[in-house]
């Protein structure tokens, strides 16, 4: 696919690739598939690792984090630098690195995370 073909790009040329997914709102996640999710989440993890901020958690619970559903205040784009560059002490309950070694338990965690908040069982 096309994140795989620029990671290529990027490694041929020794440019270093972040990726993380955003915080969106809980609102928002509301209307995510789980199970395409999951997959979305396999597939990533086996072209490059990735800090992932989107689960439901203080963060994205919060209504006073977003402006609406998908765009989150100034201070939230601040922790996300400070996590991505390694200065931050923010609790990993905010996000998590993804990556192949740990993607089997990050795809149960997702999944038991989504469920729980959702109320439903499976």
């Amino acid at each position: 696919g096309a994140i795989a073909r620029y990671k290529k790009l990027l490694d041929s040329n020794n440019i270093k690739l972040t990726v993380l997914l955003t915080p969106h709102n809980h609102n928002m996640l509301d209307g995510i598939d789980i199970d395409d999710y999951e997959l979305f989440i396999r597939q990533l993890a086996n072209i490059t690792g990735f800090y992932n901020f989107m689960f439901y958690n203080k963060l994205t619970e919060d209504d006073c984090n977003y402006y609406e559903t998908s765009h989150y205040r100034p201070h939230v784009g601040s922790l996300i630098v400070q996590v991505i560059s390694g200065k931050s002490s923010q609790p990993s309950e905010t996000f998590q690195y993804v990556s192949t070694s740990t993607m089997t338990s990050h795809v149960k965690f997702l999944r038991s995370n989504f469920l729980r908040v959702r109320g439903t069982i499976q």
